[in-house]
């Protein structure tokens, strides 16, 4: 091979990786739901809650303060508390809020070496299974145990590069992690455990 024919090969192998791209789709396990259907009514309580982060079962602290973010983010803007913090279970209503990762890290290995070698021409396909789980306790007591699943799958393929910006596997991330909080506030709601309880004899609820 002449050293022109050598630089028009490499030339074209540059191109193309930087036409790979990766986008990331949500699997919509759970119906799509918005703050217009979550309609707080009556009294609202006080709450406290801690969070936990697992990537598949091992506890990762790196991601606690993502996930605390869109926490803070949805209890916000649903305005489904007179007031929320990060705390021990000293409020009238205490969550113990957690979120699993779970991926196959092996076959996305597999599956990302295969499409690095033939420059985005064989595709990888990588999924991400997301569980939040959601304890509403009063002092020590569960009163009710709140359990989500949903999933993402993240393409990288060639040319997929122009829908990256608008399909990022951490956007997506966050879209499902805040439609299965939603989906937690909707039902708590509906099971009346979001309710303000009435004032004790000391006035508080």
């Amino acid at each position: 091979m002449s050293r022109r024919h050598f630089g028009r090969v490499l030339w074209g192998a540059l191109v193309l990786l930087a036409l790979e791209g990766c986008a990331a789709f949500p699997g919509h396990q759970l119906p799509v739901i918005g703050y217009d259907q979550f309609q707080p009514g009556g009294p609202k309580p006080s709450v406290d809650y801690d969070v936990k982060f697992f990537l598949s079962y091992q506890r990762d602290p790196s991601g606690i303060y993502y996930f605390n973010k869109e926490i803070v983010k949805v209890f916000s803007r649903s305005m489904a508390f007179s007031s929320f913090e990060q705390g021990n279970g000293t409020a009238p209503r205490h969550l113990s809020l957690s979120l699993r990762d779970e991926t196959d890290l092996a076959l996305g290995a597999l599956g990302g070496f295969l499409s690095g070698v033939t420059i985005g021409l064989i595709p990888a396909r990588l999924t991400d299974t997301l569980t939040l789980q959601v304890d509403v306790k009063e002092g020590k007591r569960v009163l009710k145990h709140y359990e989500y699943q949903d999933f993402g799958v993240t393409w990288i393929e060639l040319f997929l590069f122009v829908m990256t910006p608008t399909h990022s596997p951490s956007a997506v991330g966050r879209e499902i992690v805040d439609n299965m909080l939603l989906h937690f506030l909707l039902d708590a709601q509906r099971d009346g455990i979001l309710m303000a309880q009435p004032a004790g004899p000391g006035g508080t609820e």
